[in-house]
């Protein structure tokens, strides 16, 4: 079983929200298939289906040539379409940038590597990935792992969080809001572990067995996370739904 060893404080963890479920899948259940079939069945309207992480890639500056370099085998590798690339970079004496972007099918692929030098010489390399894609995308359980396994491969290790944000017309009840919450925690099998609920917002953190992939916050397992809030701009209530955890504010 893998393990993130993250400790996030309730306070951050509940912060942090817009997702998705399940890493690798333990027992007989397709827990992957149940959770797309719960979205597709609710009256949920699904705006976006993201992949999104970041990782410390190595310890030592790259210039940008190097950057560039690493771009090109991560475009060799997927096989992307030249026409589509647009490179950019950020160049300083203890800092280097460059962010690859790409728009394929109805999606956008943005990688981020950044490159660190410090006043006492330490120096480190990140890399960042978000892909979009417009509304429900159905094989985002099989994309997630062939891109973690292709990003391996040109020495760029990542664990991706899934994410899927949705909305309902006008205002939920705080009744059906923690009703469809608590649908879709008994479909995989799910118990809260965290939790804030108010007139604003409900944002909950839960842990299922069946899902392989987990953070730590407080001592406690958390691997999916599910926020409502409502949009007196949009007149929408929005849910976000993303495992392991949330990566952003809602």
């Amino acid at each position: 079983m893998r393990k993130r060893k993250i400790i996030i404080a309730l306070s951050v963890v509940l912060i942090l929200v817009s997702g998705f479920i399940c890493k690798d899948i333990a027992g007989s259940i397709n827990n992957e298939d149940a959770i797309l079939t719960f979205l597709e069945e609710s009256d949920a309207v699904i705006e976006e289906s993201m992949l999104t992480g970041w990782n410390i890639i190595n310890e030592k500056f790259m210039d940008q040539q190097e950057i560039s370099l690493k771009f090109d085998e991560i475009i060799s590798v997927f096989g992307f379409n030249e026409e589509n690339i647009i490179k950019e970079f950020e160049t300083h004496e203890d800092m280097n940038k460059g962010i690859l972007s790409i728009k394929e099918d109805g999606s956008k692929y943005t990688i981020t590597i950044e490159s660190f030098r410090n006043k006492d010489q330490g120096e480190k390399t990140y890399l960042s990935l978000i892909v979009v894609f417009n509304g429900f995308y159905k094989n985002l359980f099989e994309h997630r792992n062939y891109m973690e396994e292709f990003y391996a491969k040109v020495d760029l290790p990542i664990e991706l969080d899934i994410v899927v944000i949705g909305n309902f017309a006008g205002k939920v009840t705080k009744e059906l809001a923690e009703s469809t919450i608590n649908k879709l925690l008994n479909t995989i099998d799910a118990n809260e572990v965290e939790s804030i609920k108010n007139q604003e917002l409900i944002s909950i953190s839960a842990y299922s067995r069946k899902i392989d992939d987990f953070i730590t916050s407080n001592g406690n397992k958390i691997n999916v996370q599910i926020g409502m809030r409502y949009s007196q701009y949009y007149d929408k209530t929005y849910i976000w739904i993303g495992s392991p955890i949330i990566p952003f504010e809602y």
